[in-house]
């Protein structure tokens, strides 16, 4: 990808794995060959993108990379604080982290806000503005495109910069003592369509019926979950811990 003359490359990163490897002393301890030689399952794990595209990274690729990384280091950098700011867990990991943007929501006001809808924002904004004014008349439409990340992205991350501000000044204004953005997640609607996807098998085209047939049965097992999958499972709050009576056995006569 390109961004008015920087370069957003995989290479630099998978360049500086690879090179961190050859040390006894490791820059980027989190990083192992799952993040770097990527499946089609990988590329859908959450945790291995948060662990790629963060701070540690573009701090080593600011430091150690070479000069054409700086667009590849200042993307991660956003990234990172873009998690953050949807990724507020409780009102103590700010603390340990010494990050900022993971503290909880208390203020309409909030910095955030601002740097979410003009940084963040901003920046994809020039990113595109800036491919759009290249004179170079050898690329075509579609390899404009390929310069910038895909528009499906681009509107989502959009979508979801808007409505989590809206939704968090309106809990505030409706005297909520303060808001973890973490809760904000899809995961439970996520679990329940795997489960009717685990249940259909390949049928890709349900009927009415075979949706209801299913939802019955999803219904039916409260207790047991899938396992498989890139969402979290409450698996905790479902299944009863209280210990089943011992039998006594009888005696025989």
């Amino acid at each position: 990808m390109w961004n008015n003359g920087d370069h957003i490359l995989w290479n630099h990163i998978a360049d500086m794995y690879h090179q961190d490897q050859t040390g006894f002393l490791h820059l980027l301890p989190k990083l192992t060959s799952d993040h770097i030689n990527l499946t089609p399952f990988s590329v859908m794990n959450v945790k291995l993108a948060a662990q790629t595209l963060s701070a540690s990274v573009s701090s080593i690729l600011k430091t150690y990379g070479p000069n054409d990384a700086m667009g590849t280091a200042v993307f991660c950098e956003l990234i990172d604080k873009f998690f953050d700011c949807l990724n507020v867990r409780n009102t103590k990991e700010t603390i340990y982290k010494l990050k900022p943007f993971l503290n909880e929501y208390t203020d309409l006001n909030d910095e955030r806000f601002t740097w979410l809808n003009e940084t963040f924002l901003g920046y994809f904004k020039n990113w595109k503005n800036s491919i759009a004014l290249r004179n170079d008349r050898e690329y075509t439409a579609n390899a404009r495109a390929n310069m910038f990340i895909s528009w499906q992205s681009y509107e989502g991350i959009q979508i979801t910069v808007h409505s989590s501000i809206e939704l968090i000044k309106f809990l505030l204004n409706n005297n909520v003592p303060y808001i973890l953005s973490e809760r904000f997640c899809q995961d439970p609607l996520e679990n329940y369509f795997g489960r009717q996807r685990t249940i259909g098998y390949r049928k890709d085209n349900p009927s009415v019926r075979d949706f209801g047939y299913n939802d019955n049965t999803i219904r039916n097992q409260k207790v047991f979950r899938p396992i498989a999958g890139n969402c979290l499972n409450d698996i905790d709050n479902q299944i009863d811990n209280e210990k089943v009576p011992h039998r006594i056995p009888q005696r025989k006569k």
